[in-house]
């Protein structure tokens, strides 16, 4: 068993003042792995996201490839007060999917692009720079 140790700081945000500090040890049945943000993958199927230009000027390309067909799944873009700028949804029977997405309205900063249905959720931070 993988014993990991975590180390919390607590902080008075007020005064930036530390407060003490908790160990947590966490005995884990196999090691961790950081994974990639870059593929998601379930038990029944591995969907990637690719968000282009990134940073953008405003008109951004959604490409969303799985090992099986897409089916239903929504889009949502958050702006950094979670705000939805923009949502839709979408039924695709392909492994493969792409949609072109006009922010050219929008200040510019940072966006989230989030794709998800009930099998699946994905997410990619965008830059929107004009």
């Amino acid at each position: 068993m993988l014993k990991k140790t975590i180390i919390l700081f607590i902080l008075c945000f007020a005064g930036l003042q530390s407060y003490g500090q908790i160990n947590v040890t966490l005995d884990l049945p196999k090691p961790c792995y950081n994974t990639s943000i870059d593929k998601f993958t379930t038990n029944e199927k591995a969907v990637s996201l690719v968000v282009t230009p990134n940073p953008s000027k405003g008109k951004i390309s959604l490409k969303l490839s799985s090992t099986s067909p897409l089916e239903s799944f929504s889009v949502f873009i958050y702006d950094t007060n979670s705000k939805v700028i923009y949502s839709d949804l979408f039924y695709c029977p392909d492994i493969s999917f792409i949609k072109q997405v006009n922010l050219s309205n929008q200040a510019d900063g940072i966006y989230i692009v989030s794709i998800f249905n009930n099998t699946y959720r994905i997410s990619r931070k965008i830059i929107i720079k004009k």
